[in-house]
Formats: structure tokens, C-alpha cells, sequence
């Protein structure tokens, strides 16, 4: 492939803001090269050492001949597209006190290209945070920075609806023929590196790291799109190809002599080496590539294609090994991950970080928000908590009732005694702190812990008001206290047990209904209970019993006066403008509803007709 139609192939950057770790040498440098030509601000990521500045004052220079070589004869400002950002890998504190140190100087991140990684280390001395050294700076300390930089990078896809994470990998990976072991990931050894054997194993815990990190962008991929809803952020990796030439392994190993490692780098990079601005490419695909988007490339391990001369033709995805697919491993490793972040950062500093999307959350304080919620009547709607895209992805995604009706005058309706525990009922802590983490709660409550908002009535009408309000149910078909089978799939725990009626959430009352309603609408059938040819046969005859009776308009199509009706007459008294508004608001509401509703119709009709 030429280098003008690989150039063709990378989308125009201009406005964009990529991080490329590692950038100052080698594969990283070109890199970073290749973004800020097609336009982006590249910072380049790495340790603040004297190699490190002559890397970005290379990248400078050489920016500069391309500029005056460009066909628009413009030039640039090659101090504001390369930049320098410090970063340590080897600490996962230290990895996220960069990125959060990164927020304070840009305000967006369209690309990160976590590109950095060591190898051949050894075992004599662990990471600050109690690992090995390559498994630390190739995945751990990646995994803190780019969760720390989550946020900015699902803000700013929210508005370009194209953000784009690479991780440098490696065929490495293949090599690891076993599971991780984190037991000998962790152990340091005093005399390691002294012998083959040393090297050998050095090998080994490489290739480790290089799994744990097709782990973990597997496991990421998969988390950010499902509980954060985030789907135009593009997670992949690559093996950039047989870089030898660069400095990737060199000088750890005492049992290897410097001349001879030279000389046997050279005649590999002479038999089988690629160039670094070639190794450099399939990142840059995955980078810049509008083809990234356009065929919605997600969670996939790319490599390059060379020819027999070793020039560089494409790059094209690869199939993952089974141990990379191991979705058990990908999970245990993300729990050891997020431990150690834990650890390393806190987890207050991880609530900390802002939400993915800061204009449809108000941020309130945790004691607010519950003081606020207890003043408050619920109603039976669901609005999404302001809990941050970091937390969503590293754990789960949570949903909160609330209402934004707020009474006069407040009185708090008294709780129901409390049931004497029978034998095998699954026991709840009676007083959980709204702030406590991963702890069971009781099933009146929220999934986040803030205690259910207390119903308020009217003073003066007490019980009778209280009874007027209350949704009457239908009885349930279970004794309180009866066992309820088929719930209970875990061995040698306590059997789940039916509870009384007023111990149910009303959730839980509004989704039986709910269910009640479709089965009505159905014919009074359970269609879930059919086979296949039962519910053919039940289709065809509610199809036909729609077609019998008249067509029902939906209420977007009807012509509504949302307006009172003496809105424009002579007032002639005092008018309650906010019922007038309310009532407006309610209609609007309704009508907007019907529309949706339509509309989400119209759409997955047109995709079951794609589908055909």
C-alpha cells in the first residue's frame, strides 16, 4: 500500500484530541506522527526524562517537514499539536492523578492509543502496587488511566458520536498457554534474571500481561456499551507487527550480553523486522479510520498484513484464541483489576469523577439528595442516577424512583409491624447505610441503598385519605412464610420464602399489573406458554379480531386543544395558573407518549422488513 492511499484511508482530524502513550520513541512516536498530520493535538504520554523531550522535539521537526511538504502549502503551529502530558505507568495512583490532571487542561478526548508497554523485566522488585512490573505498566497502570479518562471520552463521543480507544497489543498473547497466575504475578524473586531459565519465564509473565489485556478490552468493550449505554466509544487492540528495531525488552535481563543481544536484534530485523512507521499503521487504522464506525468495529484484535517483501498491504481482524475467550478469566481478572484500583485510589475518588453526561443529572451531596427524597411523593416514573460512568462500568448501572411533586404540608404514614422470621427465610439487614457499598438490602429498597421516600397525606383526612389513596391488589396465591421453588439456585443457602402483601414493593405490585394488562390484551392468554404453532394460530386470530373493529386513532393524530378553554377570554375572578398549566403539561405529556410510542412501532417493523 502506498503511503499517500494509506493517508487517504485516515478520516481528517482536525479538532481532535488523542493521547498516545509511549509516544516519545519507536512505534508510539510514529504514532502520534501520523495523528497530528491528519489534523489532531497529539499529547504525548509518557515519563519526564531527557529522552523523553528530544521524542517530542522529533516529532516537531519532522511535523514541520510535512507541513511544508503538504499540498495546502499551510503551516502549523507544531508546539500546540504535540504536546507533552507526564505519566507513570508503573503506579496505578499515579496513572489516575494524570488523567486527572488531563481534564484540567483539555476539555474533551476524541482518541486513546494506550500504545506504552515494557518487557523482559524481572521479579526483583514489584510495583508500587504489589505486581510485576510488566503486568503493572501494560495492564494495570492502562486500565487506571483510561478509566480515569472515561468520562471525558464518553462526553465527548456523546457529541461527535465517534471515540475511539486502541491498546497496542501483541501475538504474544498466544504464547500463554495457561491461565493467569496472579499468586507468581505478585511474589517477587531476589536473584531473578540471572539465567535462561530467568528469560525464559520473563517470556512467560509477558505474555501474561498481554492476555490480561485482550481480557481487558473484551470485558471493557462489553461493560461500557451495556451498563453505561455508551456505543460510539470503539474499543480495540492490534499486534502492530515485528518491530524489533525498537528499544521494546532491552537491557533487563543480566544473563544476556549487550553485544550479543545487539547483533541478534539485528540479523532478526534484517530476516523478519517491519519498520516502525509500518508497525505504526494498524493502530492508526483503528485510530482514524472512518471504517471503524461505519462497520461499528467493537471489542476486536486486529494485525497487519504484510507482503512477502515485507511492505505493508492492509490489516484485517483476527480471531480470538479460546483461553483469550475465556469469559470466566476475563471476569476474574476484572475483579483483581478493579480491587487494586480500589486500593490504589480509594473508591470516594472513583464516585468522584463526574457523570458521562453532566447536563442531564443535578448534582447533589448523597445526604441531600436522600433528605430530598423524603419529601417527596412517588410517582410511577424512573429517571437514571447521577452515578458516574467510571462507577457504571466497573460495577453496574443503577435506577432510582423520584417525582418532582412536592406536597405543602408533610406527614409521614406509619410503617407496618414487621414479621416474626420463620424457618429458611433469607434474612435482611434491618439498617444499612445509604453510602455502604455492595451490600445486600432489603427488597422495599432501591438497588443504590437510599431508603424508600415515606407516602405523605393530607392533614386532616388521615387514615381515611391514606386508604382513598392506596392501589387496591389482588391478593397473592402464597401463604406468607410458604416456599417459593425454583427461585433458589445456589446449594447450601436458605430457601426464598413468599412475604406478606404489605411487604411487597409497589414496584413489584406495578409490574405484576403490568403483566395482568398484556395478558388481557392478549385474549386473556399467557402466549409465553404456547409452542410455536399454538402461538402462530393465536397470532392469525387477534389479527383477526383487530381488523374487525374500527381502527383506534392514537392521540398524536387527533386534534388536541392543550390550552384552557378561557385561556384568551376576559378573566374575570382569580385564576389557579398553575393548575391551567399542570393540565396543559399533562396533555402534552400524553401526546408526546402516543407519539413515541408510534414512532418506536414504526421502527422495529422497518427493521424486521431489513431483516428479511
Amino acid at each position: 500500500m502506498k503511503e499517500e492511499d494509506f493517508l487517504a484511508s485516515i478520516a481528517d482530524l482536525t479538532g481532535r484530541v488523542a493521547i498516545v502513550t509511549g509516544g516519545a520513541n519507536g512505534i508510539g512516536l510514529e504514532t502520534a506522527i501520523y495523528l497530528a498530520s491528519k489534523g489532531a493535538t497529539v499529547y504525548i504520554a509518557s515519563r519526564s526524562s531527557e529522552s523523553t523531550q528530544a521524542g517530542v522535539a522529533e516529532a516537531r521537526k519532522r511535523l514541520t517537514l510535512l507541513d511544508k511538504n503538504a499540498l495546502d502549502g499551510n503551516i502549523y503551529d507544531e508546539e500546540q499539536r504535540i504536546r507533552f502530558h507526564e505519566l507513570d505507568l508503573s503506579s496505578m495512583q499515579d496513572a489516575w492523578k494524570s488523567a486527572q490532571e488531563f481534564k484540567k487542561t483539555e476539555k474533551r478526548l476524541d482518541i486513546l492509543v494506550c500504545n506504552a508497554g515494557v518487557s523482559m523485566t524481572t521479579m526483583q522488585k514489584l510495583s508500587p502496587d504489589g505486581f510485576d512490573t510488566m503486568f503493572a505498566v501494560n495492564h494495570l497502570g492502562h486500565f487506571a488511566f483510561m478509566m480515569g479518562l472515561l468520562d471525558l471520552i464518553a462526553r465527548t463521543a456523546e457529541t461527535t458520536q465517534d471515540g475511539r480507544i486502541v491498546f497496542t497489543n501483541s501475538n504474544a498473547y498466544k504464547k500463554a498457554a495457561t491461565k493467569l497466575d496472579y499468586d507468581k504475578l505478585s511474589t517477587p524473586i531476589p536473584n531473578d534474571g540471572q539465567t535462561l531459565k530467568d528469560i525464559a519465564d520473563a517470556f512467560t509473565r509477558y505474555a501474561a500481561s498481554k492476555l490480561a489485556a485482550v481480557y481487558s478490552v473484551l470485558e471493557f468493550s462489553t461493560r461500557l456499551r451495556q451498563n453505561c449505554n455508551v456505543n460510539h466509544v470503539y474499543v480495540n487492540s492490534c499486534h502492530p507487527g515485528n518491530a524489533i528495531g525498537t528499544t521494546l525488552g532491552t537491557g533487563h535481563q543480566a544473563a544476556v550480553n549487550p553485544t550479543a543481544e545487539r547483533m541478534i536484534r539485528s540479523a532478526l530485523d534484517v530476516a523478519i523486522g517491519n519498520s516502525t512507521l509500518d508497525s505504526a499503521k494498524t493502530q492508526v487504522y483503528l485510530a482514524g479510520s472512518k471504517l471503524v464506525k461505519e462497520q461499528g468495529t467493537h471489542a476486536q484484535f486486529w494485525s497487519p498484513i504484510f507482503s512477502v517483501l515485507r511492505s505493508y498491504k492492509g490489516c484485517a481482524p483476527e480471531e480470538y484464541t479460546a483461553l483469550g475467550k475465556d469469559e470466566k478469566e476475563r471476569e476474574t481478572l476484572w475483579n483483581i483489576t478493579v480491587e487494586a484500583l480500589r486500593k490504589a485510589v480509594g473508591e470516594e475518588e472513583i464516585d468522584s469523577v463526574e457523570t458521562c453526561n453532566p447536563s442531564s443529572f443535578t448534582m447533589i451531596c448523597q445526604r441531600c439528595r436522600t433528605h430530598l427524597l423524603s419529601r417527596i411523593q412517588v410517582q410511577h416514573h424512573t429517571i437514571r442516577t447521577p452515578s458516574s460512568c467510571v462507577s457504571s462500568a466497573l460495577f453496574k448501572t443503577q435506577s432510582r424512583c423520584a417525582s418532582t411533586d412536592t406536597p405543602n404540608t408533610p406527614a409521614m404514614s406509619s410503617p407496618p409491624a414487621p414479621r416474626q422470621p420463620g424457618a429458611g427465610d433469607v434474612s435482611f439487614p434491618s439498617a444499612i447505610s445509604s453510602a455502604t457499598p455492595g451490600v445486600s438490602q432489603p427488597l422495599s429498597t432501591p438497588t443504590d441503598g437510599v431508603p424508600q421516600p415515606p407516602k405523605w397525606v393530607n392533614p386532616g383526612k388521615a387514615g381515611a385519605a391514606a386508604e382513598a389513596a392506596a392501589v387496591a391488589h389482588e391478593p397473592s396465591s402464597l401463604v406468607a412464610g410458604s416456599v417459593m421453588k425454583g427461585l433458589n439456585y445456589i446449594k447450601n443457602k436458605p430457601e426464598v420464602v413468599a412475604l406478606e402483601d404489605h411487604e411487597y414493593p409497589d414496584w413489584l405490585w406495578g409490574l405484576l399489573d403490568g403483566a395482568s394488562k398484556k395478558s388481557n390484551e392478549s385474549g386473556g392468554v399467557d402466549v409465553s406458554s404456547l409452542n410455536k404453532k399454538q402461538r402462530k394460530r393465536h397470532e392469525k386470530k387477534m389479527a383477526a379480531l383487530a381488523a374487525s373493529q374500527p381502527r383506534k386513532i392514537p392521540l398524536h393524530e387527533q386534534s388536541t386543544d392543550i390550552t384552557p378553554a378561557d385561556y384568551n377570554a376576559q378573566q374575570g375572578g382569580a385564576q389557579d395558573i398553575i393548575a391551567q398549566a399542570a393540565a396543559g403539561l399533562d396533555k402534552t405529556e400524553k401526546i408526546t407518549k402516543s407519539a413515541r410510542e408510534a414512532r418506536r412501532k414504526g421502527i422495529r417493523e422497518s427493521n424486521f422488513l431489513r431483516g428479511l
